[in-house]
């Protein structure tokens, strides 16, 4: 159930000094890159973008040019625009409906808005990811650790890539159908604020993401904003609480539960950090309206993309 909070920002990140400051030493010598870029820039770390300013600007500018192509993989692959192939449909689909049914006793219905039904099962890391290549995957990391600490990246990565598999409850959760497509189009992103000592409930705050457009150049220095106590996005985008029938709104806080946090585990506080950052990425940059066929490729990075990335 999402209870009403006063207005807070969905980026706080922008407050700051020391990364506005990192930001604006970075842009003077090299203010013009991809949307993609700079909304990954702006929520990155500030060790990551310690480095980045302390570059000579020849060196700065190049490394700049050589992170266009990691910023729209990473965003891409988030948005799980690269789909994997099971050859085996039977088992897929077996494996579908027990996840399915075990995620709706945890949930019940759909985890934002009550709903009961239609729900449909919704993955925090995305499920295309998961059947890609070994190389193609640690790619995925590697251009990550460009912008987040390795410590960061080290908590994000153990989570999904356990050694004993997935652990699917932890990465999945109940959404009504409206509210899944939202999700897949990065109309609203949801921050992880605290999981209880008895793992019986978790603390996020939803916020809506206005829809933006992909740039191919564009200021570094830009500030990027959501704006607070958003209702809706879009055209005539909203979700409604069903039990309150209230608009769910930026800033609401929505908390998810289990009764028994061993057989039935929330989902991953960790994955839900991950999402925090690549979903306001991918929504701010545009990219989660872009089709991967419409990136401008006329450099030595287009096969690197192709290979890594399923063209329509």
């Amino acid at each position: 159930m999402a209870t009403e909070t006063p207005a807070i920002d969905a980026i706080p990140e922008i407050s700051d000094t020391r990364r506005v400051e990192l930001i604006q030493k970075i842009s003077s010598m090299a203010p013009d890159i991809s949307s993609t870029t700079w909304a990954v820039l702006w929520l990155s770390d500030i060790e990551q973008l310690e480095d980045l300013s302390n570059m000579k600007a020849g060196l700065l500018s190049a490394t700049l040019t050589g992170l266009v192509v990691p910023t729209r993989q990473i965003l891409l692959q988030w948005a799980s625009r690269a789909r994997s192939v099971d050859s085996d449909k039977t088992s897929k689909r077996k494996r579908s409906d027990s996840i399915k049914d075990t995620c709706i006793i945890r949930d019940k219905y759909c985890l934002l808005t009550g709903k009961g039904e239609p729900v449909e099962i919704a993955h925090i890391y995305p499920y295309s990811m998961m059947g890609k290549p070994k190389t193609t995957q640690e790619l995925f990391w590697r251009h990550l650790e460009s912008f987040w600490h390795p410590e960061r990246i080290a908590r994000w990565k153990k989570t999904v890539m356990d050694p004993s598999g997935v652990k699917v409850l932890e990465n999945i959760m109940c959404l009504s159908r409206d509210s899944h497509g939202l999700w897949g189009k990065a109309r609203f992103a949801l921050q992880p604020l605290e999981l209880s000592v008895d793992r019986k409930a978790l603390a996020v705050r939803f916020f809506w993401i206005p829809v933006s457009k992909y740039m191919k150049t564009m200021g570094l220095k830009t500030t990027p904003f959501l704006p607070p106590n958003l209702g809706h996005t879009g055209q005539r985008i909203k979700l409604f609480n069903c039990e309150s029938e209230k608009p769910i709104c930026s800033g609401d806080v929505i908390t998810m539960k289990t009764s028994d946090p061993d057989e039935y585990p929330l989902p991953s506080f960790e994955l839900l950090e991950m999402q925090w950052f690549l979903t306001r990425a991918l929504g701010l940059s545009g990219a989660a309206d872009v089709d991967p066929a419409e990136w401008d490729s006329d450099s030595d990075d287009e096969e690197e993309e192709e290979e890594l990335v399923a063209r329509p």
